[in-house]
């Protein structure tokens, strides 16, 4: 598991951000990455920065990044996992996902992490989910002594797109699920096409299905093949929607990790089909690798 070298460790003020950090860091020593702690301050119009007391003249947007620097530093301080040399820390002012892309851009960094203990799914979190170049990873602390990634696929031999970011997002997980030494699940819902069986006949429907469940199996185990799981992988072969049925396996396997990937629309920069990664983002509080196919291109340019 030694895909990531230059990771973004994207903090806030949050009570759980030291966890989340502690979390990130450990993985990094484990892989022999570097970190850089980041932080993002809201930009204060020129005309509003200084304001006067009878102590003195200050500038606000200073204020708020040395603030933020001296969290930062305490957060550091207070961490018990080594990190070898001091992480660099960077404070910036603005849009907070521009400048968290335009460091990605910048420093050439191949993941994004964000301590997303109590944000949940943000704004900031939806556009890094389109438009981030590198995976992001939602870093939620669990509370659960025993940890389990679930890898969320949906094999196409027809989408050769879409297969390679399944095998990305399945080769990620069983590195993952390796390193950290812990179980892996993996799932995939299947469904017949709503309106599919409408005017035929009930054994035509019938037939649909099972051609439907056996095309759905066999472009799974294709997919399986592909790779070399550990022995004691559980696969989750469920028919309905995605959404419903990965949020199901997370609640039912007290999953605390979710590897999964987006779809984009090829040929528009930046694009991407999230519905089913925001609809499980929004009502689940497990962490979340969400990977980008091969070829996608953020909208995001370095000014």
């Amino acid at each position: 598991m030694q895909r990531f070298k230059n990771i973004l460790f994207v903090t806030a003020e949050q009570p759980l951000a030291g966890e989340a950090y502690e979390k990130a860091a450990d993985f990094a020593l484990r892989n022999g990455a570097v970190v850089t702690v980041m932080d993002v301050v809201d930009s204060i119009p020129q005309r509003r920065r200084m304001f006067e007391t009878e102590h003195g003249l200050y500038d606000l947007q200073d204020m708020l990044v040395t603030n933020s620097y001296e969290r930062i530093d305490k957060m550091l301080g207070s961490s018990e996992v080594p990190v070898g040399a001091t992480p660099q820390t960077v404070v910036v002012p603005g849009e907070r996902h521009i400048e968290i892309i335009r460091r990605v851009l910048e420093e050439d960094h191949d993941l994004v992490i964000v301590a997303d203990a109590e944000e949940g799914y943000d704004s900031t979190t939806h556009h890094l989910l389109r438009k981030a170049p590198c995976p992001v990873w939602l870093m939620t602390p669990s509370i659960e002594h025993e940890q389990r990634i679930l890898a969320a696929v949906d094999p196409d031999p027809l989408q050769p797109t879409q297969e390679l970011l399944n095998d990305d997002v399945l080769a990620l997980a069983v590195g993952l699920a390796r390193h950290e030494d812990v179980p892996l699940h993996i799932v995939h819902a299947w469904n017949v096409p709503q309106g599919a069986g409408f005017g035929v006949s009930t054994s035509d429907q019938h037939a649909f299905r099972e051609e439907t469940l056996t095309q759905h199996r066999e472009n799974l185990t294709a997919l399986l093949e592909r790779h070399e799981l550990p022995a004691d992988t559980i696969v989750h072969f469920l028919e309905g929607s995605p959404g419903k049925v990965i949020r199901k396996v997370i609640f039912r396997r007290n999953i605390t990790t979710i590897v999964m990937g987006t779809v984009a629309r090829s040929g528009i920069a930046g694009l991407i089909i999230g519905n089913t990664a925001e609809t499980i983002l929004s009502r689940v509080d497990c962490s979340v690798l969400a990977i980008k196919p091969q070829g996608f291109e953020t909208p995001v340019r370095i000014s």
